[in-house]
């Protein structure tokens, strides 16, 4: 075999095996990014006619302390500064336990909000309530704890 032909070869060789490993490593990056996407939530209206409007949340996973909420996270949609503890949460650093009706889980701590109407217009948004539009009134919601 002609020894210039042969070390064409080699080269070749040497050049697919290390563009094989830059796409792998490429498609690796670019699927495990997807599974750390956000998820966008459209808007919807419960059964008691609230109006949810649509947002951000971050995508489920077996720990609440990269959810937006949790106490000194930064939504980055919003810029407000979680402050929930999910003292109920067996995940969090700060689980106390069951809550009184026994619950365990994230999502006992909504029980905690409470609601008011107010006139539109004179809603202000700030790190201690959020104010949902509704018509010709929003609610305003404050997060205990």
């Amino acid at each position: 075999m002609n020894p210039i032909r042969y070390r064409t070869t080699l080269m070749l060789s040497y050049i697919m095996k290390q563009l094989s490993g830059i796409f792998l490593s490429f498609c690796v990056v670019v699927f495990s990014m997807s599974a750390f996407a956000d998820q966008y939530v459209h808007g919807y209206t419960r059964s008691n006619g609230t109006v949810v409007q649509p947002y951000y949340r971050s995508s489920p996973n077996n720990t609440v302390r990269d959810n937006f909420s949790y106490k000194g996270n930064v939504n980055p949609y919003t810029g407000e500064v979680g402050r929930n503890r999910y003292i109920h949460d067996k995940t969090s650093p700060y689980y106390q336990g069951p809550d009184s009706h026994g619950r365990v889980g994230h999502n006992v701590h909504r029980s905690s909000l409470k609601a008011t109407v107010i006139p539109l217009g004179s809603a202000r948004i700030g790190l201690k309530s959020t104010a949902i539009p509704i018509g010709l009134a929003s609610v305003r919601l404050h997060i205990s704890g």
